[in-house]
């Protein structure tokens, strides 16, 4: 069965659909103050859909609401019972970014949501996590160095294709069409091996390079891996950087000092807006 007769269910569907954006320039509407209303790539609406409705089944079962103005008042009930549960912080902030989202409020305005820390972060911190045992970096050789040597995220290695790679002046670039947010960008390949460059030559020119990935494979160790190779490469010894140029690192990197330049030339290659990204996610 369905929620078809449920109309909190479809009241809910109907408010995220409205907020659809896709295809959008969400750089353009932050710099007019005018994102709230609007999501702007389908991963992101698919993510809210599943954590708005978790909230809404919630609501429904335990207090019997019919409409999100009555389960409104049960959001940080909910959020504070994800907190006992164990849930981490980023699961709990984005259930709250999610709900914000939904009601058209801060994340922050349903409870005091707890402080994330860089220590906290175990996504692709040690190698041999339980989902990356049923993947070989062996038998999957070539897709693995690609991912090391471009730094794509998942949905973007699967969707490129042979017509999305060139070389130019004796180096290799991949392009982007739409990435996260759906803004486009180029990636230059860093060291990319022969053995990838025989793989995109091999394919057709409108066919997909790689196509579906396995679940199993951590792309962003391998994207961190790509970050910092390309961040060692570029930036510049710290007697050298002018003191405005200096990114001072906080939390667990207290006391690290990185070059602002080569973290913005870092971030646009993996398709992020802010620097400190990869402070935060990606420096090691």
């Amino acid at each position: 069965m369905g929620h078809k007769n449920n109309n909190i269910y479809n009241e809910t569907i109907e408010k995220l659909k409205s907020m659809q954006a896709f295809g959008q320039s969400k750089h353009q509407d932050k710099k007019d103050g005018n994102t709230q209303d609007k999501i702007y790539s389908y991963s992101t609406f698919k993510t809210y859909k599943e954590k708005c409705m978790d909230f809404i089944k919630m609501a429904r079962r335990e207090y019997k609401c019919k409409t999100l103005d009555e389960a409104k008042q049960y959001v940080g009930i909910f959020l504070q019972g994800k907190i006992e549960k164990g849930y981490s912080v980023w699961t709990i902030k984005l259930y709250a970014s999610a709900l914000g989202k939904l009601y058209q409020v801060p994340a922050n305005s349903f409870i005091e949501l707890p402080m994330r820390h860089r220590s906290d972060i175990v996504r692709s911190r040690r190698d041999n996590t339980v989902r990356s045992k049923h993947f070989s970096e062996t038998k999957n050789k070539v897709l693995v160095d690609f991912c090391r040597s471009t730094g794509l995220r998942r949905s973007e290695l699967e969707s490129l294709k042979r017509k999305d790679c060139y070389e130019q002046d004796g180096k290799w670039y991949v392009y982007v069409e739409s990435g996260k947010g759906g803004k486009s960008r180029n990636v230059e390949c860093l060291d990319l091996p022969q053995a990838c460059i025989d793989k995109i030559k091999s394919t057709k020119y409108e066919d997909r390079i790689f196509g579906k990935v396995s679940s199993a494979m951590d792309v962003h160790k391998l994207r961190a891996e790509f970050a910092n190779a390309w961040y060692n490469k570029i930036a510049r010894p710290l007697e050298d950087i002018p003191r405005s140029e200096r990114y001072y690192c906080r939390g667990s990197m207290k006391g690290r000092v990185l070059d602002k330049m080569a973290m913005e030339r870092v971030s646009n290659l993996l398709g992020h807006s802010r620097i400190c990204v990869y402070a935060y996610s990606y420096a090691r």
